[in-house]
């Protein structure tokens, strides 16, 4: 990996994979996300307004960086906003059908992702989106790469070495 690369994990992924960031459209549910990671310690940073990003364990707020209406939007906003030239995201397949990943605690808790069937005009519409933010942001396809699912077939999958 490239030395100015971020490791984002999205919502409850940080139970999963060790991150350098952790992301949120969810600040009031940060303590437990904080709770289920690897690192403890790790910075947790949401889009929100301001009145729910004052929820404990938020670190830092974003509030231009509210995209897609989703966790994993917002982190690829973020991590563009913060100037990495590496950007790899954990825990947004938008696959509908599966939580945020594969074996998530939260599946059956988070009925947007996770109980959508994947051919939903609901999945489809956030994956529209998503293309649209790509060619308005053209950039995110070149430093951005993905885990899994959908996002990692529009950006590639990591390459290692």
């Amino acid at each position: 990996m490239m030395s100015n690369t971020a490791v984002l994990v999205v919502n409850e992924a940080g139970s999963a994979v060790r991150g350098s960031h952790l992301i949120t459209q969810h600040p009031e549910k940060a303590s437990w996300f904080r709770q289920q990671s690897l690192d403890p310690s790790i910075t947790i940073h949401t889009a929100k307004s301001r009145e729910r990003a004052s929820q404990p364990d938020i670190d830092v707020h974003w509030p231009n960086c509210v995209t897609l209406a989703t966790s994993g939007g917002s982190a690829i906003a973020i991590a563009l906003e913060m100037g990495f030239q590496g950007i790899l995201l954990c825990g947004m397949p938008m696959n509908g059908g599966d939580g945020y990943f594969q074996g998530s605690a939260m599946q059956q808790d988070e009925p947007r992702f996770g109980m959508e069937s994947p051919d939903s005009d609901y999945i489809r519409g956030y994956r529209e989106k998503l293309v649209e933010f790509t060619e308005k942001q053209p950039r995110a396809l070149r430093v951005v790469r993905s885990m899994s699912g959908f996002t990692r077939e529009l950006f590639g999958a990591p390459e290692w070495g």
